[in-house]
């Protein structure tokens, strides 16, 4: 059981925005796949406690985001896609970041068993490239509605793959980033 806790963790250009690669075990009773380990995250430096998990259900070409908590709510993410695939965004919004103002994406699927941990300072979406994608998101800090915010999804340069995206209405009324204060 041992090779079950093993996970790999990449870093990125961006400081603190890691990739994380999990195995997927299967057999003939179906398949198993570590989403998160608290001492493999710590023992590079990652202090993720989760404290509230969620997924979501997407139909293709929907766009969610570019959200965020403010501070003292701020929190981190890890983000895996557990059915069909997502085009998955994280938007530096650090002033002092060397990286501010750029922003990180991958495909995540159930296939890539890969997924994203994203460090407070970015505003995150995705967009759903099939139908009814199942992502899980998992926060260090529980959702905090006065103090969420977001980036409107096409301020920043972000090259979606699949033009003319479903959003929703709130999604569709956040401030471009050149208002945004990270």
């Amino acid at each position: 059981m041992q090779d079950v806790i093993k996970m790999e963790i990449e870093n990125t250009e961006f400081d603190g925005l890691k990739i994380i690669r999990s195995k997927k075990f299967s057999d003939r009773r179906g398949s198993f796949l570590k989403l998160h380990n608290y001492e493999v995250f710590s023992s590079i430096g990652i202090d993720c406690q989760i404290q509230e998990i969620y997924t979501s259900v997407s139909k293709k070409a929907v766009v969610r985001g570019l959200h965020y908590q403010k501070a003292p709510y701020a929190h981190s993410k890890i983000i895996f896609c557990l059915v069909g695939e997502i085009f998955d965004v994280a938007l530096d919004i650090r002033k002092s970041s060397s990286t501010y103002g750029e922003y990180f994406s991958m495909k995540l699927s159930a296939e890539s068993c890969a997924g994203l941990f994203i460090p407070p300072g970015f505003a995150h979406g995705f967009q759903s490239l099939k139908d009814d994608s199942i992502i899980v998101n998992a926060c260090s800090i529980g959702y905090a509605p006065d103090y969420e915010s977001g980036v409107l999804w096409d301020s920043c340069g972000i090259e979606w793959p699949i033009q003319n995206p479903i959003l929703s209405d709130k999604d569709r009324a956040q401030p471009p980033f050149q208002t945004v204060r990270g």
